[in-house]
């Protein structure tokens, strides 16, 4: 698959959030060793989904309670078994934010 062209800042972030597309999540999850599948891109959906609701991007917490009322069994362990936090990638929230085009989440390093 051609790489798209989508501009984003030195940590990954897309500059902005309508470049977004499921092709573009697949590039940018590729870029941290990310293969998306079908529970992935839905919590990527649900990210874009509370974006799209509350006019931030989510925090793990409020992003647990979100995702919990279509799907009672997703909790914070659900985010980082699909995301796992690490040192180079950040938090599992930080992840799915940048995959999903979504900005930086507060108080994110």
């Amino acid at each position: 698959m051609a790489r798209t062209e989508f501009p984003t800042d030195k940590e990954g972030f897309l500059r902005d959030t309508r470049d977004w597309s499921e092709s573009v999540a697949h590039e940018l999850a590729r870029a941290g060793s990310i293969e998306l599948d079908p529970p992935r891109l839905k919590l990527l959906v649900a990210a874009r989904d509370y974006y799209d609701q509350y006019g931030q991007a989510p925090l793990a917490r409020s992003f647990v309670r979100h995702c919990q009322q279509q799907d009672p069994a997703v909790s914070s362990m659900t985010l980082m078994q699909y995301f796992p936090p690490s040192s180079q990638a950040g938090s599992s929230i930080k992840q799915i934010c940048r995959i999903a085009g979504l900005p930086k989440p507060p108080g994110c390093l």
